[in-house]
């Protein structure tokens, strides 16, 4: 069954940007955007960047950084529990399964 999982492991994703905090905030910044929006009841104007926040956010599971990859995961919820997205979603969720996967097989499966 190692199949499709055999090459994932955690520690073979290199980040772009070699600054802890930098990723994190990136992060931070779209939580706050997509808050903000959820707040004001317009949420459809991320529409045109739905699958580019999805796919970023994908890549944030991959990081090094254990806070950067929890702050992914949250917001990756947050983002797929909008009514408005959660149709969207489906097209992105097998991918980001296997994203997920190495984080929960890690030996800190606590983050």
């Amino acid at each position: 069954r190692e199949g499709l999982l055999a090459g994932s492991r955690l520690s073979s994703h290199a980040a772009l940007e070699p600054n802890e905090d930098l990723r994190l905030g990136a992060v931070s910044a779209f939580d706050c955007l997509l808050r903000g929006l959820e707040a004001a009841g317009t949420t459809r104007l991320l529409d045109q960047y739905y699958s580019d926040l999805v796919l970023a956010l994908q890549a944030g599971l991959g990081d090094p950084c254990p806070q950067a990859r929890i702050a992914s995961g949250r917001l990756l919820v947050q983002l797929v529990r909008c009514p408005h997205f959660g149709e969207g979603a489906r097209f992105f969720a097998t991918g980001l399964a296997r994203a997920a996967i190495p984080s929960c097989r890690h030996r800190n499966t606590g983050v």
